[in-house]
């Protein structure tokens, strides 16, 4: 009698590093025109700290602003 052994599956098969999604928030709210975060999290698929880290950072970097509720991409308010 033996037993098969199966090893079990990682919950995540890899987790997006910082700057991964970084690029997918940016090119979201840059496609979008704008989003929101509970938006960005339900597209993205990622948690309040993920998006909320990304968004700090491309805020720093001035790659994208926040007016009211909505984050916009700085080319995408030039336009307007």
């Amino acid at each position: 009698d033996s037993i098969a052994v199966v090893p079990a599956k990682p919950a995540k098969v890899a987790a997006k590093n910082g700057v991964a999604v970084e690029a997918d928030v940016y090119n979201l709210i840059h496609t979008a025109n704008g989003a929101r975060l509970t938006e960005i999290e339900s597209s993205l698929n990622i948690n309040r700290f993920q998006a909320v880290d990304a968004l700090r950072s491309l805020i720093k970097k001035g790659m994208i602003t926040q007016r009211d509720r909505v984050y916009l991409t700085v080319e995408d308010l030039a336009h307007t």
